[in-house]
Parts: structure tokens; sequence; C-alpha cells
């Protein structure tokens, strides 16, 4: 399964530079934006209770379903679990900021079993959701991430190349410190 997401610098909790500024993104199609927690792989028992736990703790409201949870606990070492939040990524980002069993979270645009999917599910995306993100002006960087397998850099640098033609960004390529990551999430397993 692929993922194609967008997060502010802010809520990747593991970036390897700060971000530029705490200013988070509100996305203009609020309602219609779901985001997927990225969580590490330890200590699964732990995950979801300690998400619950940081949330509570910052007074954010998010939810999962319990479908999800369940699959997510069922031992099949997964690290992906949809969430809700009304806060949205402002919220997000307290919650990460807390959790330390929470990779990331990100904005998910579209997903699919394939790549040619993937792809026909940004192009059926409305516009108004990822234009913020690659607007002249700003700075971004793509990042491949996976679970439970490794892709090379050429099929990396290709997956790169596709969705870069596809969503053809007007911002500037930034690999440290960037306004914004994009996220291509492969699920290998």
């Amino acid at each position: 399964a692929l993922t194609m997401s967008a997060m502010p610098p802010s809520i990747d909790t593991r970036a390897l530079e700060p971000p530029t500024s705490a200013t988070t993104v509100a996305t203009t199609v609020a309602s219609s934006v779901s985001h997927l927690c990225h969580f590490v792989h330890e200590w699964l028992d732990f995950r979801v209770p300690e998400l619950l736990a940081a949330a509570e703790a910052v007074g954010v409201d998010v939810s999962a379903t319990d479908a999800d949870i369940d699959e997510l606990s069922a031992g099949a070492g997964g690290v992906y679990l949809p969430v809700s939040c009304s806060s949205g990524s402002a919220g997000l980002a307290r919650v990460a900021a807390r959790a330390v069993l929470v990779k990331r979270f990100v904005e998910v645009w579209a997903s699919g079993a394939s790549i040619a999917e993937l792809e026909g599910r940004l192009r059926a995306c409305p516009a108004e959701v990822y234009a913020p993100y690659l607007r002249e002006g700003s700075s971004f960087k793509v990042v491949v991430d996976g679970y439970g397998g490794s892709a090379s850099e050429p099929d990396r640098l290709e997956l790169i190349t596709r969705l870069a033609k596809l969503l053809s960004p007007r911002g500037k390529v930034r690999l440290k410190s960037p306004d914004y990551t994009l996220v291509l999430l492969v699920d290998f397993a």
C-alpha cells in the first residue's frame, strides 16, 4: 500500500533539524482531511495507550476506530493508524511533541495498493488540499519511508519523479529545514 501525504515540519517528532517556524498549516478543506499516525516499531502494546494519554495531557481529542486499533494490535506488526483529530494538524503537533512512540502524524492526500492507483487518486484529490504545500515561494522535500522492507535509491528517485510530474510543485526543493515535507509511505508488509 502507498500513501501520499504532507506534514508541516512541526509534526515530525524525529526531524534532524528543528522546524523553521512554529507555524502549522490549517487546510481549507479540514472536514475532508484525514490523518495517519506513524508509530515507531517498539513497545507495540503501549503505542495506542500512550497516544491517547498524550492527547489527553495536551487537551486534544484524538480518536481511531476500534477496528483500526484492533488491526494494529493484532500482532501483524503494522505501524500506521488512521486517526481523527478535531484540532487538525495544530492539535496533532502538540500530541506528537508529547508522545515518545509516535514517529510522525501525516495528513493523508491519497492512498492505493500500487503507484498507478495512488496516482489516480491523487489526480482525483481536490487541488485545494495540496496547493498550500506546493505554492510558489515555499520550500519542500520529499521523503519515501517504508515499513516491512525498503526501496532502493533508484526506485525512490523514480517514485519521487513520478509524483513531482503529477503534483507540479512550484516551490523550491530544500533538503535542510524545508517549509514542508511531502511523505510517501510504503507498506511492504
